[in-house]
C-alpha cells in the first residue's frame, strides 16, 4: 500500500476525531475504559503496558489509576528515536514520575522509573489512528508500536480503544503491519471483538 493513501487515511480519520467536543470525548473515553476494565485479559494481567493519552485520542487517565489502585504493575512507553524503539519503565505515581517527551506527551522518567523487559508485559493497550474489523490499525506513521508487537518476546495480549469515527472498512495492510487481538469500540449496538471471542466489530 502507498504511503500516501495511508496518510489520507490519517489524515481524514484525526480531523474526524479532532472535531469531536471535549466533554463527549471525556463520556465516551469514560465507556471505553469501563469495557476495557471488564476484559477477563485486564484482570488476569499482572503487568500492563499503556499509554498517556495524546491530543485527541480516548483518554486513559481512568485505566492508569485503575492499575495502580489494583496493584498491577502500570508500564508505559518512552520514545527513544535514536534507536526508533520504545523503552518501558514501571510506574507508581503519576504526577511524580512523569516528564514531556519527545512530542509533549507525558513518558516516565527514567531517573524514577525501572525499565521493564517486555517479555514480562501481559496485556497491552495500543494506541492507534484507525482500526478495522480485523484488528487491522493504523498509528502514526513512525512505526513504533509494529516494531515493538513484532518482537518476539512480546507475547501479552493486545487490545486497542476506539471511537466509533475511528472505525473504517478496511485499513490497508503492509507486510510489517500489526493487528491488535481485541478491538472495543464505543458504540454497544457496533461494540466490537475480534479474535478468540465473540463478536462483531
Amino acid at each position: 500500500m502507498e504511503f500516501t493513501e495511508k496518510s489520507r487515511i490519517r489524515r481524514a480519520v484525526l480531523k474526524r476525531r479532532d472535531a469531536m467536543a471535549v466533554a463527549q470525548r471525556q463520556q465516551r473515553s469514560q465507556a471505553l475504559c469501563a469495557r476495557l476494565l471488564a476484559l477477563d485479559q485486564w484482570h488476569a494481567a499482572r503487568v500492563i503496558l499503556a499509554t498517556v493519552a495524546m491530543g485527541s485520542e480516548p483518554v486513559t487517565d481512568v485505566l492508569l489509576h485503575a492499575a495502580l489502585e489494583q496493584g498491577k504493575t502500570l508500564v508505559l512507553p518512552r520514545v527513544q528515536r535514536a534507536e526508533k524503539t520504545l523503552g518501558l519503565y514501571a510506574v507508581q505515581n503519576l504526577s511524580e514520575d512523569l516528564l514531556p517527551g519527545v512530542w509533549g506527551i507525558l513518558e516516565p522518567d527514567p531517573q524514577r522509573c525501572p525499565q521493564i523487559p517486555l517479555s514480562q508485559v501481559e496485556l497491552i493497550v495500543v494506541p492507534g489512528v484507525a482500526f478495522d474489523r480485523t484488528g487491522a490499525r493504523l498509528g502514526y506513521g513512525a512505526g513504533y508500536y509494529d516494531r515493538l508487537l513484532a518482537c518476539q518476546e512480546c507475547t501479552a495480549f493486545t487490545v486497542a480503544m476506539a471511537f466509533e469515527e475511528q472505525l473504517l472498512p478496511q485499513i490497508p495492510m503492509e507486510d510489517h503491519d500489526q493487528r491488535v487481538q481485541l478491538l472495543l469500540t464505543d458504540n454497544v449496538q457496533n461494540a466490537g471483538t475480534h479474535g478468540d471471542q465473540s463478536g462483531d466489530i
